[in-house]
């Protein structure tokens, strides 16, 4: 398989995981329209997913000038004198030049995309591990302790993601796939002998890696910033924690990992404080002792032991917990309640939907998780100099939530209360007294759908 081919796959596999509509064609579509340039669109099966939309154009130049004029829109993936490869927000777009083209193309069936998007975000046993996280979510939806018995036992697979992008970097971890085990990996790198072996092997390919940051494609599935070094995911097992971390889609030419790791830079911390402030954050996800997020938090941690330092306890959930219709939830009630005039905000029990939502608005974050209690309220404190909020939330993200929310609610009268809910066709929407018969139709409809997305505050 080509590059070329692969990054495709990877694009294509990335697109069928993240988007459901044709809101991206028809963006494409008007783009065009709007600047006077006919491509016609070309139909394939309805009941196929295909790994491309396609269209035909008798003008090669308009089009051309077009993608260049908006070249922060578009990229060019690759180009041929009869067609264009394209990318436009996440979606793969092809436009040929002569009216003879494939009959066939690569597709999946519609109805297998459900099980496309398991393997692509899954390890092995993706189906059991899907419906783990979806029962974990429903019942045991909180945050957990992980122990250093847990972590020991921790089993770094391979996903589809790692096997196509970022083998050359788990390459080294593992060495060369022989140690999944974290307790493996700790007594492979205790010896400096292994150590100095694989450190020998470490590449960094410059021209790559800025190419890299110059395109369109994430980070996360870029092969040329991953083939660019496999020096990414290491380095947190050769310097444990340290200040300068990079968020791998916040890199530029100006700050990015180039300039500070290859410029011996590295300053660890070995401050236990510090570095539980660095791992309150709760977006570390374990499902059936595979870790499904936060890997370089755990790389860190086995670096910060041969290190010479001590485990620190670490919290992570059993289920994944990104939600996009539950952020906009979030996301709303933010502006309703306008929190950006805050600065601080301390959150409890709260997943990392919200720790978005807060971080874009620019607070302060700072966590304090109950393990112990068998009920954990989700609440938030906000605060500016002497004047603060506090909200705590009650979420129904599925029919048996719904119970248990509304015995809550009866108990809790006296609170003010506001509901945040998405209707039958995904849109939020607050709940409103006065038109009180028309928004409860619409919930009973999410309901009777099985869908219910509901998000009560209460001040």
């Amino acid at each position: 398989m080509t590059i070329n081919n692969q990054q495709i796959d990877l694009l294509f596999f990335r697109w069928l995981s993240s988007h459901k509509n044709k809101k991206i064609l028809n963006n494409f579509k008007f783009i065009f329209k709007n600047n006077d340039i006919e491509i016609l669109y070309i139909k394939r099966d309805s009941l196929k997913v295909y790994a491309f939309e396609e269209f035909y154009s008798d003008n090669k130049n308009k089009v051309y000038n077009l993608i260049k004029k908006f070249n922060n829109y578009f990229q060019v993936i690759y180009q041929t004198k009869s067609e264009f490869l394209i990318l436009f927000d996440g979606r793969l777009f092809k436009i040929y030049f002569k009216k003879k083209y494939p009959k066939k193309i690569k597709n999946i069936s519609i109805f297998l995309v459900f099980f496309h998007r398991i393997k692509f975000i899954y390890r092995s046993n993706s189906f059991f591990n899907f419906i783990l996280s979806y029962m974990n979510r429903i019942f045991f939806n909180n945050y957990s302790e992980l122990n250093y018995d847990q972590f020991k036992e921790i089993k770094l697979k391979y996903n589809y993601l790692d096997s196509n992008v970022r083998f050359q970097n788990l390459d080294l971890i593992t060495n060369y796939r022989k140690n999944f085990r974290i307790i493996d990996i700790l007594d492979f790198f205790k010896l400096k002998k292994n150590r100095n072996k694989i450190l020998k092997n470490i590449f960094f390919k410059k021209n790559l890696f800025f190419k890299s940051l110059n395109s369109k494609i994430p980070i996360y599935i870029n092969l040329n910033y991953w083939n660019s070094s496999n020096f990414y995911l290491i380095s947190n097992i050769i310097y444990g924690f340290y200040n300068k971390k990079f968020q791998y889609e916040a890199q530029s030419k100006k700050n990015n990992f180039h300039k500070v790791f290859l410029k011996n830079k590295i300053n660890s911390i070995k401050n236990e404080a510090q570095i539980k402030k660095i791992i309150s954050s709760g977006d570390m996800v374990l499902i059936n002792n595979n870790p499904y997020s936060s890997r370089n938090r755990l790389f860190a941690m086995i670096g910060h032991i041969l290190n010479g330092g001590k485990f620190i306890k670490m919290k992570y959930k059993k289920n994944y917990d990104v939600d996009l219709y539950k952020e906009k939830l979030i996301n709303f009630f933010a502006e309703f309640f306008s929190i950006y005039n805050y600065r601080k905000a301390q959150l409890n029990n709260l997943d990392s939907n919200y720790t978005k939502v807060f971080e874009d608005r620019g607070l302060n974050l700072t966590y304090k998780d109950d393990y112990k209690h068998t009920i954990k309220k989700r609440e938030v404190y906000l605060s500016l100099n002497n004047s603060y909020k506090k909200f705590q939330f009650i979420e129904v993200d599925n029919i048996l939530n719904l119970p248990t929310a509304l015995i809550f609610l009866l108990l809790n009268q006296k609170k003010k209360i506001n509901c945040f809910y998405s209707d039958h066709n995904r849109n939020s929407a607050l709940f409103n007294r006065k038109k009180n018969i028309r928004h409860l139709i619409k919930i009973f409809i999410t309901i009777l759908k099985l869908k219910p997305k509901i998000l009560f505050v209460l001040e």
